[in-house]
Formats: C-alpha cells, structure tokens, sequence
C-alpha cells in the first residue's frame, strides 16, 4: 500500500487524468485513450489498498472518500441538468426515474441523461476495492486470491446488479493487479526505471494494434472488444505510462495539487468541457484543442477555490 506521496504516482494520475478530459471533447486521440483510461485509475486505486486496517476503518475511509462524493456530484448533476433543461425549453427530467438510476443502479447507462455519467466510477471502486480487500486480508494463499478475482471478473459480464456491483466485479481484476504490482514495487522486486518495462510493451502493442487496431473498451457497460486482447492492451499501456512516470519524475506544486483532486476533477470535468465547448460555439471558432486549454484553466480556478474555500474535503 502507498504510505508516502510517490513523485511518479502523482504523475500517472495527473497524466490519467488530462487524458479523461481530453477523451471527453472528442479529440482526435479519444480512441486510443478509451482503450485504458479506466482500467489505468482502477489500477493505481489498487496502491492505496491497505490490508492492515481494519474492516470497519477501511469502510468508513471508502464510504468518505467515494461514496459521499456520490450522493454530493449526482444531486449537482441532477440540479444543474435540471436547470439547463429549463433555460433552454427542453424537456423535463423523470425525477423518479432518474433518482432511482442515480441511488439503485448507479452504473454508467443509468447515469447517462444527466452530468453524472461519469460517477458510476466511484460506487464500482468502494465496492472493487472492498473485494480486494477482503481477498488479500482473509485468503491467504495468492493462488486462491487470483482464482477469486478473475471468477468474479468472469460473473460480471453475465450478472446486472444494482449499486454499480456488476461494474464493481468487472473492475476487480484490475484493481487486484494494482495492489500486486505495488506490493512488488515497494519491495524493489520491479523497478519501472528500467527501458524493458517502455519497450517490450511497446513492442507487443505494435503486434497487437496490427491484427486488432485499438480495441475498443467501455467499462461503464462492460463493453470489451475481445475480452483478453482488451486486459492485455490496457495494461501494456500502464506500463509505458509507469516507466514514463517514473523517468520524468516531475514535481511542482501545480501537479501536486491536480494529483490530490483527481477524484473531484473527475467528477467536475463534464461541467467544464461544456462550458468550454459552449464558448468554441459562441466565439465561432474550431479546434478540440482550444476546448482543452479552456477547460483546464477553469478547472485550475475550481482547484484554486476548493482549496481557499476548504469545499468538498473528502474529493
């Protein structure tokens, strides 16, 4: 488990992070960024799994941290579509229905008429992360730990559970290989300075890309192009990213600040790429990349003010 702050975790997530925006604008990498965006935060939230807390301890800290922001970013969600929806004579929301799908089901297609498609992430990681937990603290033998993960893995593409417990199993395997991979790395069993752990993947993703081009990936409905292909894919590129991260090594205090809010700059993110994409719109001019540059300057401000304000601790 991650004790201290790591400068190359940081990194990954701030990387992991810019590469959720610049997805969520249709640029022209967005392709390739859907093939392991996701499986990329599942897997570093797999390093801050600390099997020495307690049961109650750990479920208390998820509950804070994920499950809070929730309730908090799904009622703004609804809100704030609520009031677009009015401003511009459109159609109303079904508040049963969508406050059913908002605290039911939780999950990505339940979450998709409002800002909350984003927030099925949170509700799949508290309980991902419960299941590793309780795998890695209470089943000892590694064996038996891997063949309960990747049999969970395996029932959540036939299983529709609520609370986003379905998405939860599917993100499982991925936040279990997480935790391994740090468990190794705090050990100084690997070491992602070294040039193999850029170019074999680099290598075997060239391979993959010619027979299968980017295969594609939505987690929020468990969606794989191929199954061991999509596994495969999403944490070669892990890897590159890893040695990257670790190569730079950048420290400022402006990424140390976006790697502490990840989790409220994912949640905000859809907010700030409409605003951005409304104003391309209004000032008639084109270019995803003029989006991005707007929308992350907003969100440096909202960085800028939940730290001065001390909003939303938790996120």
């Amino acid at each position: 488990m991650l004790k201290e702050r790591e400068t190359w975790v940081d990194n990954l997530k701030v990387f992991g992070i810019l590469a959720v925006i610049l997805g969520h604008i249709s640029s022209p990498p967005q392709v390739f960024i859907f093939t392991w965006h996701m499986p990329l935060f599942f897997v570093i939230s797999g390093f801050f799994i600390d099997t020495l807390d307690t049961p109650i301890r750990f479920i208390k800290k998820g509950l804070y941290r994920l499950m809070l922001p929730y309730l908090v970013f799904t009622f703004l969600a609804l809100f704030v579509e609520s009031l677009k929806r009015y401003l511009l004579g459109r159609e109303s929301l079904d508040y049963s229905s969508e406050l059913y799908n908002m605290y039911v089901w939780m999950d990505g297609a339940a979450l998709v008429n409002t800002y909350a498609f984003v927030l099925w992430f949170l509700p799949a990681l508290f309980f991902s992360r419960l299941v590793v937990y309780y795998a890695c603290k209470y089943i000892s033998n590694i064996y038996m730990q891997t063949l309960t993960v990747i049999l969970l893995f395996s029932v959540s593409f036939f299983s529709d559970i609520p609370f986003a417990i379905d998405n939860a199993l599917n993100s499982v395997l991925f936040v279990y290989i997480g935790f391994k991979i740090f468990y190794l790395y705090s050990k100084g069993l690997l070491n992602f300075k070294k040039a193999y752990y850029f170019l074999m993947p680099l290598l075997i993703l060239w391979v993959i890309y010619l027979f299968y081009n980017f295969p594609g990936l939505d987690m929020a409905r468990k969606n794989y192009n191929n199954i061991p292909i999509n596994i495969a894919w999403s944490l070669l590129v892990i890897l590159v990213l890893f040695y990257l991260s670790n190569k730079l090594n950048i420290t400022s205090r402006v990424l140390n600040e976006w790697a502490k809010n990840t989790m409220f700059i994912f949640a905000i993110h859809p907010y700030t790429n409409n605003i951005a994409d409304a104003f391309v719109k209004l000032a008639m001019t084109q270019g995803w990349y003029v989006k991005f540059a707007i929308s992350i300057v907003i969100l440096q401000v909202l960085i800028i003010l939940k730290k001065k304000l001390n909003l939303f601790k938790y996120v």
